[in-house]
């Protein structure tokens, strides 16, 4: 029994380590793409050629859904206790209820990166598919520019703070989350306050677009439109949450303390 009990531990292994490379890997194709769309959609804007438009915008797709395949590497790698990642053993532990360590997704840095370049990828898709009819200089640039953020965040994810970085010794538990956000505001405060700064994403990059096409009618901003009220929705939501979260868990006697964290919420909400 004991060879097999050992090559089934191997094989678990060996899975583990195949999920955190697959994961890099995701990340890292993400950011090839990403780069490649941002440096295809200028040129094409320059050109104004249809089909190189066309091009850059199926790779600002592929990147966006190498973003997702990661995301759903890690929330799986999360929801199976997978402590040989870094990521996974610093915010769960074995004793964590299933829905926050689903949250412990957004719960540290990385993963709340990754979180916010899925919800740019997927919105940022989104736009662009519904904005094809704005012009091809303005589809153009404005998928650079939103192709440029993508591949920022994901350059970071892949290269300074990964998600899927893995411990040399796994240990049995984890550490689990802050105390502090061992609570039900979790689930709800931080993923819409994340949504609405990527959200914001959007109008700026057609703004741009339409500055650098030299467009200067009204067509961006009544495609832009929903997206910028989305955007400010979220943000209205996340703000709200987040006040009732501090008063409700941290004690702070009000409901609105100025403190940094506050303050950038606060400032693209304005």
């Amino acid at each position: 029994m004991a060879p097999a009990t050992d090559a089934g531990k191997s094989a678990a292994g060996l899975g583990v380590v195949i999920l955190g490379y697959l994961g890099a890997g995701a990340l890292l194709a993400g950011l090839v793409l990403g780069g490649f769309s941002a440096l295809l959609s200028f040129w094409a804007g320059i050109r104004e050629s249809p089909v190189f438009i066309q091009i850059g915008r199926r790779a600002f797709f592929g990147a966006a859904a190498m973003t997702a395949l990661a995301a759903v590497l890690l929330e799986v790698a999360l929801l199976t206790h997978d402590f040989s990642l870094a990521y996974v053993a610093e915010h769960t532990d074995l004793s964590t209820p299933t829905a926050l360590v689903a949250a412990g997704f957004y719960g540290g840095q990385e993963g709340s990166l990754l979180y916010w370049t899925l919800i740019l990828g997927l919105l940022g898709s989104a736009s662009l598919v519904a904005g094809a009819s704005l012009g091809g200089r303005v589809a153009a640039y404005a998928t650079g520019i939103l192709a440029v953020i993508l591949s920022f965040f994901l350059f970071v994810l892949a290269v300074v703070a990964s998600p899927f970085d893995l411990l040399s010794i796994t240990p049995p538990d984890g550490l689990g989350l802050n105390p502090v956000l061992r609570d039900g505001g979790m689930l709800i405060h931080p993923p819409v306050v994340l949504a609405g700064f990527a959200a914001f994403a959007i109008p700026f990059s057609f703004a741009a677009a339409s500055l650098l096409a030299g467009r200067v009618d009204a067509a961006w901003i009544r495609h832009t439109r929903r997206f910028a009220l989305l955007a400010w929705s979220l943000q209205t939501a996340g703000l709200l949450l987040g006040m009732w979260w501090a008063y409700h868990v941290l004690g702070w006697g009000g409901y609105w303390g100025w403190d940094p964290v506050e303050n950038v919420a606060l400032m693209p909400w304005l």
